[in-house]
């Protein structure tokens, strides 16, 4: 990513130095700032071991429906289901398993 302009904040990008999916918060100095997603973990990296990506939960936008395949869309849906149900632990649980799915999946 070297020379190019860094993602909007909220952007879906791959730590590829630590292997890890992130949130892009930032600049600090000339390093990124990225927050692990659905928690307050954040680390700085340098923008030439970030890379853009589609994966993540916050591909389409924190609340948007995954199209990827049908896994991603039956947690996006359990997601749903127990939020409107109030079930809060079981709906984080859900995000991390569809975030764990894409990066599996998903990430190149």
């Amino acid at each position: 990513m070297i020379g190019e302009t860094p993602p909007e904040v909220g952007a879906s990008v791959l730590d590829t130095a630590v292997g890890r999916l992130a949130e892009y918060r930032g600049m600090v100095g000339g390093l990124w700032r990225l927050r692990a997603f659905l928690g307050a973990e954040e680390w700085d990296a340098r923008p030439e071991d970030v890379r853009r990506t589609e994966a993540g939960p916050h591909a389409n936008g924190a609340d948007a429906k995954p199209e990827e395949c049908e896994e991603c869309d039956a947690w996006w849906w359990a997601e749903q289901l127990a939020l409107d149900d109030g079930a809060l632990s079981e709906a984080v649980d859900c995000r991390i398993y569809l975030g764990r799915h894409r990066y599996v999946a998903h990430v190149p």
